[in-house]
């Protein structure tokens, strides 16, 4: 079955007389039961409390538990590397305000880390395809490779890389899960059937540690993982609980976005129908994502293959490029999340608010074609932001408004939209958003962007981007 726990209830089958065949219709007489010549059965337990509470799954209650609050540690390792790096070679851990010369080398040594780890040892990648066909499949998961690939991703993003660690993470708790399942299996545990669920539990978990957002943890195991049933849901929400009492004990409960107050906009047409334009903005740019991406990655391959380098080097060699693009630009230094809030305050304008679009866009696609290691969830949320400021400062300026009264709406609709229009999970997109940004009464407007985005992608692009 695709689901991740069986239907609960009686199965109806036609009834058969003692000779095999079908039993007589019922004429009113009552029947004389057959002679029983075993054992009486024992007695069936009550339906009191006590009876309900010992059929509970409890192993895997507790094993759920154990997979959120693993995954909660692994991406608080994962951060934090990444935090000392940035703080190692900008001073501070928002990343570089201006250009220096330490930026061109940097991307060049997490290439050389990331090419040992991940090339060397772990080839793969850490992408949400991969790790849905890995969950819907029940394949066991090896957790060496989702560790190394996890310390390149710290390496990558932590040397200016434009990626984010969600992807790595995500693996890294399906792979606590896979290997809890196996141990609780080996233990004797009656939890044969639930390897896939384990490893659902730990993805769920990687995104309520990495952007403590435990609703969206819960909506992407549903949306994009597929899992249904109560059983399955209640061991998600566990897992989710977990993992955010974890970050909240290991991590500071600080905000990851600092963005300006928001109301809804009155009037209510006013945000729709900005809702609506960036839901069409963000299809259409997820779209040119998804082309700029397979340009870049031909592109860095064919150079690096006439290159004649070992495939360990590629990432150094490519780090050159894209330190060139830092001295440029040094905003677009490692996930771009705390270039959002900066945005949306208005501390940029709007041609620089466009030239950073276009350059993370660029610098992210040049960081997967080179070989650096990370996931495109943290990236897509920037880019959404920006894209959110830019037409929510372009929309105050036609209508006369001040470009501060809806830049969090905006804002928070834009990282809605763009994430559903690449994800095509609108729900995942609007409470990642929502729970990002802290304005849960922006819900409305952000749904609608969310849902136009990805309604726009599956009628313009019928095949998934991968």
């Amino acid at each position: 079955m695709d689901s991740f726990s069986a239907p609960v209830g009686p199965s109806y089958e036609p009834r058969h007389g003692p000779d095999g065949q079908p039993a007589p219709p019922h004429t009113g007489q009552p029947r004389t039961p057959p002679l029983n010549t075993e054992e009486p059965a024992p007695p069936a337990p009550g339906n009191g409390l006590i009876s309900r509470l010992r059929s509970l799954p409890w192993t895997l209650c507790g094993l759920a538990l154990l997979t959120g609050a693993g995954t909660a540690v692994g991406a608080a390792g994962v951060t934090g590397l990444v935090t000392a790096l940035t703080v190692l070679f900008t001073t501070s851990p928002d990343g570089p305000a201006e250009p220096t010369p330490v930026l061109l080398l940097t991307p060049v040594l997490g290439g050389l880390l990331t090419g040992a780890l991940v090339h060397g040892l772990a080839p793969g990648t850490s992408g949400i395809p991969d790790l849905q066909h890995t969950v819907r499949h029940g394949t066991r998961i090896d957790p060496a490779g989702p560790l190394a690939r996890a310390l390149a991703a710290a390496a990558t993003i932590g040397c200016g890389g434009s990626l984010g660690a969600t992807g790595p993470v995500l693996h890294l708790g399906a792979a606590l899960g896979s290997c809890l399942h196996t141990a609780g299996s080996r233990l004797g545990a009656a939890i044969a059937a639930h390897g896939r669920l384990l490893a659902a539990c730990g993805a769920a978990g990687g995104i309520t540690a990495v952007f403590h957002a435990p609703l969206a943890g819960l909506l992407f195991a549903i949306e994009l993982l597929g899992i249904t049933g109560a059983t399955a849901l209640a061991a998600t929400a566990l897992a989710t609980t977990a993992a955010t009492a974890a970050t909240a004990l290991l991590l500071a409960p600080a905000p990851l976005l600092d963005l300006p107050l928001a109301a809804p906009p009155h009037p209510a047409a006013y945000g729709y129908g900005l809702s609506a334009a960036l839901g069409l903005l963000a299809a259409t740019a997820a779209a040119c994502l998804h082309r700029l991406l397979l340009l870049v990655r031909r592109t860095c391959a064919t150079a690096l293959r006439a290159s004649r380098l070992p495939t360990s080097l590629h990432p150094a060699c490519g780090g050159l490029l894209l330190g060139a693009m830092l001295l440029l630009l040094p905003q677009l230094y490692g996930t771009g999340l705390a270039v959002i809030g900066p945005a949306a305050h208005g501390r940029y304008p709007a041609e620089l608010l466009l030239l950073l679009l276009f350059g993370k866009a660029l610098a992210t696609s040049v960081t997967l074609g080179i070989g650096g290691s990370g996931g495109l969830l943290a990236p897509l949320l920037c880019l959404g932001g920006l894209l959110g400021t830019l037409c929510g400062q372009t929309a105050a300026v036609l209508l006369g408004q001040d470009a501060m009264d809806n830049a969090g709406l905006s804002t928070t609709m834009g990282m809605a939209a763009f994430v559903a229009a690449a994800l095509r999970a609108p729900a995942t997109a609007t409470l990642l958003a929502l729970e990002l940004s802290g304005y849960y009464a922006l819900a409305l407007p952000t749904a609608a962007a969310a849902l136009t985005a990805s309604l726009t992608t599956r009628l313009l692009f019928p095949t998934p981007h991968t």
